[in-house]
């Protein structure tokens, strides 16, 4: 008697637990439950995959990354327009950090693509159009 061992970790929440989790917040602030997931990384692991699909979400990855925590809005904008394609997905950060650069970026980059002929669209919308897009 007297010792005690600290055998018992914290429990870690499951990745559904997570999920529901981050959804019931996004729902106080909108009347929306998330129905749409972007991974952290490009390549989301089976586990995550599995928990996304069980909470009723798609999945979905970007194909252009904006690298937009480093540069000026200028270079913010020539990264994403020299790999942008149709259908593509443009990953972009509205919190971590500074993001007065990306928020600069922004309308250089819809004038640009407007200019080129394409449509911004959410990735809602993307997804109806081109459902193959998806997990």
């Amino acid at each position: 008697t007297g010792m005690s061992t600290k055998t018992d970790a914290p429990s870690q929440p499951s990745l559904e637990q997570v999920l529901d989790d981050a959804s019931l917040r996004v729902e106080a602030v909108v009347p929306l439950r998330p129905c749409v997931l972007r991974a952290p990384s490009e390549s989301p692991d089976a586990d995550l995959l599995d928990a996304a699909q069980a909470a009723g979400m798609q999945t979905v990855s970007w194909s252009v990354d904006s690298d937009d925590g480093d540069g000026t809005p200028e270079e913010i904008a020539q990264r994403v327009l020299e790999q942008v394609r149709r259908g593509a997905v443009v990953r972009m950060h509205d919190g971590g950090g500074v993001r007065w650069p990306t928020v600069q970026a922004l309308p250089l980059i819809l004038a640009e693509l407007g200019a080129r002929g394409f449509d911004a669209v959410t990735v809602s919308e993307l997804l109806l159009a081109e459902p193959s897009r998806a997990r």
